[in-house]
């Protein structure tokens, strides 16, 4: 690359690792939610109506910090997706919450399990989009390093064409540039 380049290059560069760390959290937050979903999905029947409350709490916070993550994204298709999925999510805990608190633990554990299956599928799906994102970025790194091969190549011929020019105008001098 230039030196013109560079800068840019490194700028590029510097977003990348950061939506790349970014996108690597709400990886890790998803499946923590999941995880967190699958626990309540499983204990809800055996828990009382404040300990399946507050760990529906739990839950919700950790739902929040994912939504949060996925903002910090941007614009972009993961999250569009998440914060898609997110609402639903969120609906169907006001929903559990709303049984819960009603005396309706039948309904929140059928409720629990429509989440719990869903939180499931978003952590699916977001292995499925990790997985491609890798493979188009491994597709990415090759083209850029057959990119920067090519610039190398380039620049070398450059360096060779300007020390042949170089030489013709010391060995013919003035008449090389005036025949041009």
């Amino acid at each position: 690359l230039g030196r013109e380049a560079a800068p840019e290059f490194a700028d590029l560069l510097f977003d990348r690792i950061l939506r790349t760390a970014a996108e690597a959290r709400v990886a890790e937050l998803t499946q923590a939610v999941s995880r967190e979903a699958q626990e309540l999905k499983a204990e809800i029947a055996d828990l009382t109506r404040e300990q399946a409350l507050a760990r529906l709490d739990q839950l919700e916070r950790l739902l929040r910090q994912l939504l949060q993550q996925a903002a910090k994204l941007g614009e972009g298709e993961l999250a569009e997706f998440l914060n898609q999925r997110g609402d639903e999510m969120t609906s169907l805990v006001d929903e559990i919450r709303k049984a819960l608190a009603e005396g309706r633990p039948e309904d929140a554990q059928t409720l629990m399990e429509r989440l719990a299956n869903q939180m499931q599928e978003l952590a699916s799906d977001m292995a499925e989009m990790e997985a491609r994102k890798q493979e188009a970025s491994n597709e990415l790194a090759a083209a850029m390093d057959a990119m920067r091969d090519q610039l190398a190549d380039l620049q070398k011929r450059q360096e060779a064409l300007n020390k042949a020019t170089a030489e013709a105008r010391e060995e013919h001098g003035q008449a090389l540039d005036d025949a041009t």
